[in-house]
């Protein structure tokens, strides 16, 4: 029945348009009328949730983007951990290889 309700005129509201009958008159029943109140509070309500819904995930998108932001830090950190790591296990085998020196000089000494 909702789906055969006319279009509202231009700048109408559908909840106060006329409704086109089959017989060619225009009428507004108070059934009509009230299936169309009916139709637009629930309307309202799911926007409602909707809004509510959109609401929450952007807050979620929001804490996701912070703990994302940590992570990245982190990672950052542990990078620059790694990177140290490296560099001191280099100078450490260059300190090995010296000693490895030092003491094929003092084999061939004694």
């Amino acid at each position: 029945a909702l789906g055969s309700l006319a279009r509202p005129a231009a700048g109408g509201d559908l909840s106060m348009s006329a409704v086109q009958q089959p017989g060619g008159g225009s009428s507004s029943s108070s059934a009509e009328t009230a299936a169309l109140s009916l139709e637009n509070e629930r309307l309202r309500r799911g926007m409602k949730e909707l809004l509510v819904l959109v609401e929450d995930s952007i807050e979620q998108v929001s804490v996701l983007e912070g703990s994302l932001k940590e992570a990245k830090n982190a990672n950052s950190e542990m990078e620059a951990i790694l990177e140290n790591s490296r560099e001191r296990e280099k100078v450490q085998l260059r300190q090995l290889e010296t000693m490895r020196g030092q003491v094929t000089e003092l084999r061939q000494k004694l």
